[in-house]
């Protein structure tokens, strides 16, 4: 397949897809183009963003593939993060969670820990989409759907598949602090807290710079940076009037 009959073919499967995602509920952000850029406010406090994507060049894909898709979605909280805002002020980052179909679909369907692959000569540009849509709606939308609403968030056991602890924890937190009483409240944040604590040990103060010499200690530093703006958090939360 020349690169002209390719880019033909993905073009006519990102339209398939496109159109598909339009007519479950979502809306075009910006232009169309060779990605996928599609966002639904599900409600005012909960806005997903949907992206379909080619992250891998064609020269990395296994032979006889000829295209591999990615698709995550951006799950925004603006309510919850505007409560940060205030308590916090603009230093503190925004809490978002970031889905992807790579995470959750079965490991011997995707490449490179990245993407869905799809071989053109074996099906047509619409089977393909169609298959794509298939699997997005089988292993990712309900986790999506699962994230539409603050209830998710009763679950205290619960961290959606790919998205990190810590970042999950810090929105629950906040979550509670709005809409839970002071004594559930009060007790979520000494539990998070005690977690914390837990992480960060002995480690030496935050401003002092380190060399990390593997990726084990590399993913420690992550989780002492992680504990640290949880101590952060639960400080300033606790001190908001």
């Amino acid at each position: 397949m020349s690169t002209k009959e390719r880019n033909k073919a993905i073009a006519r499967i990102v339209s398939f897809i496109r159109k598909e995602f339009v007519a479950k509920g979502w809306n075009l952000l910006g232009k169309p183009g060779t990605d996928v850029y599609l966002i639904k406010n599900v409600s005012d406090c909960v806005v997903q963003k949907l992206v379909v994507y080619e992250p891998l060049k064609t020269s990395s894909l296994p032979q006889g593939a000829w295209a591999g898709f990615a698709c995550e979605i951006n799950v925004l909280y603006p309510e919850l993060n505007q409560f940060v805002k205030d308590v916090c002020g603009e230093s503190f980052p925004p809490l978002t969670v970031r889905l992807a179909l790579s995470e959750v679909l079965p490991p011997d369907q995707v490449f490179a820990q990245t993407v869905l692959l799809f071989n053109f000569d074996e099906k047509e540009a619409s089977l393909i989409g169609a298959d794509f849509v298939r699997m997005y709606e089988k292993y990712l939308e309900p986790v999506r759907v699962r994230l539409s609403s603050y209830g998710v968030f009763l679950d205290e056991d619960y961290v959606p598949p790919g998205v990190i602890a810590w970042d999950w924890k810090l929105l629950r937190t906040v979550y509670y602090r709005l809409y839970s009483s002071k004594g559930d409240w009060m007790g979520y944040a000494k539990k998070l807290d005690a977690q914390a604590n837990a992480v960060l040990g002995d480690e030496v103060d935050e401003n002092v710079s380190r060399i990390y010499s593997n990726i084990s200690e590399l993913g420690h530093a992550s989780q002492v940076r992680d504990a640290r703006r949880a101590k952060l958090l639960i400080q300033a939360l606790t001190g908001f009037q």
